[in-house]
C-alpha cells in the first residue's frame, strides 16, 4: 500500500526497479489496491500532476520475499542405522535451487559446525541421498532455498548421529562397596559389547584399558590399598 499525506496528486508508480516514474509513466495508483508482491520487488513512486505544485521526489522502496524454507526427509536425532538423508525443496516452489555445506565425524572427534550456505555453496540435487552411515558417525548439514526472484529462505539445519545401539551399563560382581579383604571383581555386560574400565578416577573412554573377559573372565583385583573406584 502507497501512503500519501500532500496536496491532490496523482500517483504514479513502476515495479520492474529499472523504469523511473513521471506524468504519465508508470501505472496510475487507484489511491486504494494495495500493490501485490510475490518476489523481491523495487518500487519507485511520484506524487505529480498537480498544476499547483511541483512534483515530488521519486520515492524508492526494496521489499524481499523470502524463499520458504527446505525439508529434510529425517529430523536431526540419534538413529540406530544407517539411511539416506534427501533434502528437498518447499513445498511451494519445488523448483527452488538447494545450497548447502556440510561437515562430517565421529562421537570421538565431533565435527565442527558447518559455515552457513549461501549461493557460492554446493548445490544439492533432489532427491539425491546422502549416506548416514557407521556407527559413531556425525553428520552436520545446513541448508537453504533460493526461488527465481525471492531472497533466500532461512537456514535449515540438522545433525546426525549413527548408534547402532546402546549397550547396558555394565554392573560388578560383587557389587560395590567396603570390605575387610582384597577382592576379584568380574564386570557383567551386555554380550558382544567390550568393557573400558579406569582405577584412577577418571571417567573411561574408548582408549582406555578394556576388561578381559576371556573366556574365561580375568577378574580385577582390588586390594586394601585401592584408594579410587572403578569405573
Amino acid at each position: 500500500m502507497i501512503t500519501y499525506a500532500g496536496p491532490p496528486a496523482n500517483i504514479y508508480f513502476t515495479t520492474d526497479g529499472v523504469t523511473v516514474p513521471a506524468p504519465g509513466v508508470g501505472t496510475l495508483w487507484d489511491g486504494v489496491t494495495p500493490i501485490p508482491i510475490t518476489q523481491d520487488t523495487r518500487i519507485m513512486a511520484i506524487a505529480c500532476e498537480n498544476p499547483a505544485y511541483y512534483d515530488s521526489p521519486v520515492a524508492t522502496g526494496n521489499f524481499y520475499v523470502r524463499t520458504d524454507q527446505p525439508m529434510f526427509n529425517y529430523s536431526g536425532g540419534t538413529y540406530h542405522g544407517d539411511f539416506d538423508l534427501v533434502i528437498n525443496p518447499p513445498s511451494s516452489d519445488p523448483s527452488a535451487v538447494l545450497y548447502y555445506e556440510w561437515t562430517s565425524g565421529t562421537t570421538l572427534s565431533l565435527p565442527a559446525d558447518p559455515p552457513d550456505p549461501t549461493i557460492s555453496s554446493a548445490v544439492y540435487t533432489s532427491p539425491t541421498p546422502i549416506p548416514v552411515a557407521g556407527d559413531f558417525t556425525v553428520l552436520k548439514v545446513k541448508v537453504i532455498a533460493v526461488s527465481a526472484g525471492k531472497s533466500p529462505s532461512n537456514i535449515l539445519s540438522g545433525t546426525y548421529t549413527i548408534d547402532y545401539y546402546q549397550v547396558g551399563t555394565p554392573t560388578f560382581s560383587p557389587a560395590a562397596g567396603t570390605y575387610d579383604a582384597a577382592q576379584s571383581v568380574y564386570i557383567n555386560h551386555d554380550a558382544g559389547s567390550t568393557v573400558y574400565y579406569t582405577m584412577d578416577g577418571s571417567d573411561p573412554t574408548l582408549y582406555g584399558v578394556a576388561y578381559d573377559d576371556g573366556p574365561p573372565a580375568v577378574p580385577i583385583s582390588v586390594s586394601d590399598t585401592t584408594a579410587n573406584p572403578i569405573r
